[in-house]
């Protein structure tokens, strides 16, 4: 399905800031909304698998920017005598209002309607999710050319051990092994955070940050799943209730849309990316 843009639904009356990426009805979303919605959990170099495309976070943040904008169009709507503070403070509170809304009208969002054998059922599905690396036994390939690295990775996906170190050296590679404790220590960061995304025996990965290139195969991993007590108990009716909102929020979005038609401009989305 083709995407509007902004050139082909808005009026030509209506010109628009060199920093707005999207419109939302007759409300902008700009390059700094996008941005503030980047994920700062995770702010180190992505990690690519071979035949795996990386999370898009740049494209993510945009659709989470655009639902921002939805929620506040619909607080508004739903109370237009509220006093709302100027921007982004009000903004911000008009979100917060409907996302209060949907808490308050979804009982399945409440922590405490969620019993232990609910939260040990979604555990045994989402146990990577809190599974902690206790050790893991690596060998690596360092590059300083990434398009080499890139090339290694797609053919060193199949190998064992030895075919790995013979494929690096015939890509003129730097290598070594190393083993890894649960911090990560025993081997250059960068080696680490790809063993400990994998997570994997036999799988491999890269990332590249200053010039340089890993590309690191996980020979062997030894994961710890916590133990069942109420702090991992939390953790999960936590992670649960959370994930059902962002479902509930993504759902009310796309109703919104029919309200309040969202155009893209792609161009100058592309070209905002960092």
């Amino acid at each position: 399905m083709l995407v509007p843009t902004l050139a082909s639904c808005t009026s030509p009356a209506r010109q628009r800031a060199a920093d707005v990426v999207a419109a939302v009805g007759d409300a902008d979303v700009t390059v700094a909304e996008v941005k503030a919605r980047l994920s700062v959990e995770d702010t180190g170099p992505p990690v690519v698998r071979p035949g795996v495309a990386p999370p898009d976070t740049w494209r993510d943040a945009l659709r989470l920017a655009i639902r921002d904008e939805l929620l506040s169009l619909e607080a508004a709507r739903r109370d237009p005598t509220a006093d709302w503070a100027p921007d982004p403070t009000g903004r911000a509170a008009r979100i917060r209002a409907i996302t209060d809304q949907v808490r308050a009208q979804s009982p399945e969002l409440q922590g405490s309607n969620i019993t232990d054998s609910e939260a040990r059922s979604w555990l045994a599905r989402n146990h990577h999710r809190f599974d902690e690396v206790h050790s893991a036994q690596v060998t690596w390939a360092s590059f300083t050319d990434d398009d080499r690295a890139r090339a290694m990775l797609e053919s060193a996906a199949d190998l064992d051990q030895a075919g790995f170190l013979t494929l690096a050296g015939t890509y003129r590679a730097t290598t070594g092994t190393a083993t890894l404790d649960s911090a990560g220590n025993g081997a250059d960061a960068l080696v680490a955070r790809v063993a400990f995304a994998v997570r994997t025996a036999g799988s491999v990965g890269l990332t590249t940050e200053d010039d340089r290139s890993w590309v690191v195969r996980v020979d062997s991993i030894e994961l710890e799943s916590p133990p069942w007590d109420d702090v991992l108990a939390s953790r999960v009716r936590t992670a649960m209730t959370w994930d059902r909102e962002q479902a509930n929020l993504d759902a009310l979005a796309e109703q919104l849309k029919s309200r309040w038609p969202v155009s893209i401009d792609e161009q100058r989305f592309a070209a905002s990316r960092p």
